[in-house]
């Protein structure tokens, strides 16, 4: 036994490791966790202050035997610039903040009007935020949106990410992260479109919203025990405030907010994109064997063919849309559905109504655009890819790149058909 115990302590790489457990293993044991010094910041806000700035962190600090609930937290700092905001958020943490795990960022609607890119230039160059946090306006105070996603959790088992992710994948043509947006800053355009989540008080304006304590599906809720003014207590009964999704999203130009899309907008945006279904188009009054009803259907499936080209002169865009529809409800009956014959066939006047919808809705979001130059449609970015020479000669009578998209005529062509 002595024998392999001296060839075991013969061996240099033996004695190092023992060297190491002796030096490093009481340190390890006893020193204190680094949840003591470090607060991990999963969302942060932005709202303006009398002092200038006031950034919100919401924070995640790991306890022993405590619920999620417990150690979630709203920590706010106030300063003269972002930068001064942020530590005077850690100082009143009592503890140093990491941002690499930041998954949402808040901006308020005032601080939309203002400069964006100034705004978030810090952290995203200088804190390590990352570029893929989704990226949220609100018309209150972002802090407020915080408190109330906070609620999600303990609630219904959401956060904010979850929520505007159903409209990235349903609703929205791109992602409304930071790194879509920096790519429209930057871009020909300097457009961009971003997620939208306004906060809503009382019952009436609410329903359909993210309820904390679970009776609708969908949004949070907080309780301000103000004054009634304050959005308190009115007759005894508390007003509650939700984060409402409603499918609308900002449309920045230059990086600062022009205007707030609604879902419809949002919609005929959509009508360029195969990925996005399941749009309901209501049609009224329409003729089925002598007798009007009022129809409504669901784009079941969707193939888009675009091309662009120079014609006389001018930029033409166009668009060939193949729509499926699915027939969901007839005079506003859905519970027993029957295929009938009748109903079956798309008829010439209710093909006419639906494309009529279809361009009506998508000529007010391209006055939008052609009013704000703001192009989220990514057509002079086809211009250029696919006819450079042509589109270089015509942009150079321009005073700006961006106003390219004020000349683009656009012609869409719709084959629709039953599904």
């Amino acid at each position: 036994m002595k024998k392999k115990i001296k060839s075991y302590l013969k061996n240099p790489m033996l004695l190092v490791l023992i060297l190491v457990l002796i030096m490093f293993t009481p340190q390890g044991l006893y020193s204190p966790g680094q949840s003591r010094n470090v607060g991990v910041v999963v969302a942060i806000g932005f709202d303006s202050a009398p002092e200038g700035y006031e950034v919100s962190l919401l924070t995640f600090i790991p306890k022993a035997n405590q619920t999620f609930k417990e150690v979630n937290s709203v920590i706010s700092g106030k300063g003269d610039n972002i930068a001064q905001a942020v530590y005077n958020a850690q100082v009143a943490l009592g503890r140093r903040v990491g941002l690499s795990h930041v998954q949402t960022t808040v901006i308020s609607e005032d601080l939309m009007k203002e400069n964006v890119p100034a705004i978030v230039d810090y952290l995203t160059r200088l804190a390590a935020l990352s570029s893929s946090t989704i990226f949220i306006g609100t018309n209150g105070k972002a802090k407020e949106v915080l408190s109330l996603s906070s609620k999600l959790n303990d609630g219904i088992g959401l956060d904010l990410q979850q929520v505007v992710g159903f409209n990235s994948n349903r609703i929205f043509p791109a992602e409304t992260s930071l790194e879509e947006f920096y790519k429209g800053y930057y871009g020909r355009t300097k457009s961009s479109l971003i997620g939208y989540l306004p906060v809503v008080e009382g019952e009436e304006e609410a329903q359909g919203a993210i309820l904390a304590e679970g009776e609708t599906a969908g949004g949070a809720s907080l309780s301000d025990g103000g004054s009634e003014g304050e959005g308190g207590s009115k007759g005894g009964k508390e007003k509650a405030k939700y984060i409402l999704n409603t499918g609308q999203s900002v449309l920045l130009k230059d990086g600062k907010m022009v205007h707030i899309l609604s879902l419809e907008q949002i919609n005929s945006i959509n009508l360029l994109s195969d990925k996005t279904r399941g749009q309901i188009v209501r049609v009224d009054n329409a003729e089925v064997d002598g007798q009007k009803h009022d129809l409504s259907y669901r784009v079941r499936e969707k193939m888009v063919k675009t091309t662009t080209k120079f014609e006389n002169g001018y930029p033409v865009f166009q668009a060939n849309i193949d729509l499926g529809m699915e027939l969901m409800e007839i005079n506003g009956e859905h519970h027993n559905l029957q295929v009938r014959s009748e109903f079956s066939k798309l008829t010439p006047e209710i093909i006419s109504k639906i494309e009529h919808h279809f361009k009506q809705e998508f000529k007010e979001i391209v006055d939008i655009i052609k009013t704000n130059s703001a192009d989220i449609l990514g057509v002079t970015d086809l211009f250029f890819k696919q006819h450079r020479k042509e589109y270089l000669k015509y942009i150079s009578n321009l005073s700006g790149e961006d106003e390219f998209i004020n000349h683009v005529v656009f012609q869409l062509n719709f084959n629709i058909e039953p599904n």
